[in-house]
């Protein structure tokens, strides 16, 4: 296999074949022998790199003799030495005749050196093209090192509180009702009757008391009485008590439902006008009667009450975790050469 590589002309700048005899354009000649060596050189080298003759004058220039077209042999020898090496194609050119006067033969076999460099591009084209779809197509795995948040469980300690009952000797009070005498201190209920005046040679007058109670009860009575001669008994709204002639007071004790006559006799004889006023004033009696009452009376039970117990218990949480892992993707041949996806 012959690697087509590409350089220039050195008279006229154009694209030729590197092993190319003559330039194609200038028709400049660009192969020579070294007459030194023997092997093939450029034209335009100052210097044969094989033998390192560096002195090219005249008369070493008559030793290198041109190659023309008709004069190049069939036999061609290329060796490739290794994959590391780059290729290396030696052709050498075993003739020793230098002059060619068919011009057309040289033209001929330029064009057809030209055709073949056009049909070694259209295929370095071609491979290129196929190389590019299979980059783009070809997918090769790759692999990443990803970060994810995973739910972990945990054990953990929980305080709670519960309603735990318990018995108590409680205390209460209830309204018990009983029957009881309540006694108080009233004025007692009784009548005074007037009888009228007695006349046995001095005034008197008798009074009569009517207890309406069932106790014992008592009165102070005070009898006054008037000179009539003194204090005209017309004036008696208006006469003080201080002013009587006489006074005369008792106190009367009545048994339970008693009636009594009371005469109050005065000194005063009968011979003088008399007239008299009268004042009463009983003592206070307890009086008790039955009634209904009501009191607080102790009493005990047995109640369930229910107090706040704290207690513990071990549950089940979770908690955020970062972990890592090894993911496998996949990746264009051409991707896995630029490094795309591992920057």
């Amino acid at each position: 296999m012959i690697l087509m590589e590409r350089s220039f002309c050195p008279y006229c700048n154009a694209e030729v074949n590197k092993y190319a005899i003559k330039c194609p354009y200038c028709n400049s000649k660009l192969k020579t022998i070294c007459k030194i060596c023997g092997k093939v050189i450029n034209t335009e080298w100052k210097e044969c790199p094989n033998c390192t003759k560096h002195d090219f004058n005249d008369s070493f220039r008559e030793k290198i003799t041109p190659i023309y077209p008709k004069e190049i042999p069939l036999e061609h020898k290329t060796q490739i030495y290794s994959d590391n090496s780059p290729v290396e194609t030696k052709t050498q050119i075993y003739s020793d005749t230098l002059y060619n006067e068919n011009r057309n033969e040289r033209i001929k076999f330029l064009e057809g050196n030209r055709s073949s460099n056009y049909k070694s591009i259209f295929v370095i084209i071609g491979v290129v093209v196929i190389s590019l779809v299979l980059l783009n197509v070809i997918k090769v795995p790759y692999y990443v090192e990803e970060s994810y948040t995973e739910m972990e469980p945990y054990k953990d300690t929980e305080a709670y509180t519960v309603q735990e009952p318990y018995q108590v000797t409680e205390t209460y009070y209830e309204k018990e009702s009983y029957v009881a005498n309540e006694c108080r201190y009233v004025y007692p209920n009784y009548a005074v009757n007037k009888i009228g005046w007695t006349e046995i040679l001095y005034w008197g007058y008798k009074l009569e008391f009517v207890n309406n109670e069932k106790e014992y009860i008592s009165i102070k009575v005070n009898a006054y009485f008037f000179d009539g001669s003194k204090y005209p008994y017309s004036n008696a709204n208006y006469t003080p008590t201080s002013n009587a002639t006489e006074t005369i007071s008792k106190t009367i004790v009545l048994a339970p439902y008693e009636t009594k006559e009371i005469d109050f006799q005065s000194k005063i004889s009968i011979l003088n006008s008399v007239w008299g006023k009268w004042d009463y004033k009983s003592e206070q009696i307890e009086k008790c009667s039955p009634v209904t009452k009501y009191r607080d009376i102790a009493r005990t039970r047995e109640v369930t009450k229910y107090r706040d117990v704290t207690k513990y218990r071990d549950i089940t949480k979770y908690r955020d975790v970062q972990k890592t892992r090894t993911l496998t993707k996949y990746e264009t041949l051409w991707e896995s050469i630029i490094g795309k996806n591992r920057s």
